[in-house]
């Protein structure tokens, strides 16, 4: 079955149907926190799933991840991973709730490696898609964290593909994947193999 995270899809992996909604799709914006709780309130037995995008900070402006702080139960709030680190993941009663970062990159990492994965009981991680190739450039990290790079392929080696900030989404669909790096390491030396999904 097909699935895309647009209002009212139905998706069927054998198990049941799931339906998904955003707030976007409603005509919603983060900054009213009224209209925010009326939102949720609503529709939380109407979809399976709602997921959100933008407000999920914990500042005060950010009534999306206040109302889900204070109304659900939270599962995990931020991630070890960059870009992508402000997420919430929570739950009431048979509701499920995703609340992601603004910016597009952050975004994509959150739907394939996050929300993708519970969605779809098939995968269970993504090992099989993951190769290794060798480095073409070295940076330094935080150990703390896993790190997404945006690459391109050439001659089996990986070259970082306009990497400075988060919000250029035309530099994803010009990527051929992403190299990520995960915590416990402090840095990257060309020459070296890491980690690949290819798009």
């Amino acid at each position: 079955a097909s699935l895309t995270a647009t209002t009212g899809t139905v998706y069927d992996p054998v198990v049941g149907i799931m339906t998904i909604t955003t707030p976007a799709a409603h005509g919603l914006k983060n900054g009213d926190e009224i209209k925010v709780g009326k939102f949720y309130k609503k529709n939380q037995n109407k979809f399976d799933i709602i997921i959100s995008s933008g407000g999920s900070s914990f500042s005060s402006k950010d009534y999306i991840s206040s109302f889900l702080s204070q109304n659900t139960e939270l599962l995990f709030k931020y991630v070890r991973i960059q870009p992508g680190r402000p997420v919430i993941f929570s739950k009431l009663k048979f509701n499920y709730y995703f609340s992601l970062p603004g910016n597009p990159l952050a975004v994509f990492t959150n739907l394939f490696f996050l929300v993708s994965l519970f969605i779809d009981p098939s995968r269970k991680d993504n090992s099989s898609i993951t190769k290794f190739y060798q480095s073409g450039f070295s940076e330094n990290k935080k150990s703390n964290l896993t790190k997404f790079y945006r690459v391109k392929l050439s001659k089996n080696i990986l070259y970082t593909h306009n990497s400075k900030g988060s919000a250029k989404l035309i530099s994803l669909s010009e990527a051929d994947g992403l190299a990520f790096v995960p915590e416990g390491n402090d840095k990257i030396k060309k020459g070296e193999k890491i980690r690949f999904i290819e798009f």
